[in-house]
């Protein structure tokens, strides 16, 4: 009588299979993780376009100006948890929104990598929730940027001369809308502190970058010099590579 052959896999056999899944599973979460990034990145990048689109019908329709909006955070976007300061206004209601009638959703206005801010009190997770909406427009004239909108706080002076803060025209942006920042990922101020995560959506290579949107629609991937941060009060130049 034969006896019964054993199919099994020993034991150096079963550590073996083990070792490979463990080999190609280290080889591959890097890319998975790079794909998502790059996945973030591109949501990312699509939201801040169709929100150049709706800027630029808000101006079709309100005689070239771009808007004044409540407050820095509620140009567009929902309601948020929280008010941040009189300047942000991150509670104001979605329909005292500008912008929102033009994008359709306010979903346009959550990056879908928003991780909060480091400089967010309480520890909120997105910006979104927390104030309404994920990107910063500019809104004071500052890091060699013009600003782009006016607000209706009514003691907002524009820093540089003391005048109420009105918005730009469109005629304006034309003069060099490639080269015009209109606004990025909350964050792109660059003063954050980025070995915080909340600060660093969009990592690239170690080095923090910030998806932003300029004049002619077109959406770059953008990483500021290291002294980006000090030049709060470098003058405005349309020479320049921003502006």
């Amino acid at each position: 009588m034969k006896q019964a052959s054993n199919k099994g896999f020993t034991l150096i056999e079963l550590l073996v299979v083990i070792a490979i899944i463990a080999i190609l599973a280290a080889l591959l979460l890097p890319s998975l993780a790079n794909a998502k990034k790059q996945a973030h990145r591109t949501g990312c990048a699509s939201n801040q376009h169709q929100i150049q689109l709706a800027y630029q019908m808000y101006v079709g329709d309100n005689d070239d100006w771009f808007p004044v909006a409540p407050g820095l955070a509620s140009v567009g976007g929902q309601t948020g948890t929280n008010n941040g300061n009189n300047v942000v206004q991150g509670l104001v209601e979605e329909t005292k929104r500008p912008l929102n009638r033009y994008t359709g959703s306010t979903e346009v206005f959550r990056c879908p990598a928003d991780k909060g801010d480091s400089l967010m009190q309480g520890g909120h997770d997105h910006v979104f929730t927390y104030l309404g909406n994920s990107y910063r427009v500019a809104w004071w004239n500052a890091f060699r940027v013009k600003r782009v909108i006016g607000l209706a706080y009514p003691n907002q002076n524009d820093r540089n001369t003391g005048a109420k803060a009105p918005p730009i025209k469109g005629s304006e942006v034309a003069r060099k809308p490639s080269t015009k920042v209109i606004q990025g990922d909350w964050h792109w101020h660059g003063n954050r502190v980025l070995t915080d995560k909340r600060s660093n959506w969009h990592n690239f290579k170690g080095k923090a970058r910030y998806n932003m949107a300029f004049g002619d629609g077109h959406v770059e991937f953008v990483r500021w010099p290291d002294d980006f941060a000090k030049w709060i009060w470098e003058p405005i130049d349309i020479e320049f590579d921003w502006w």
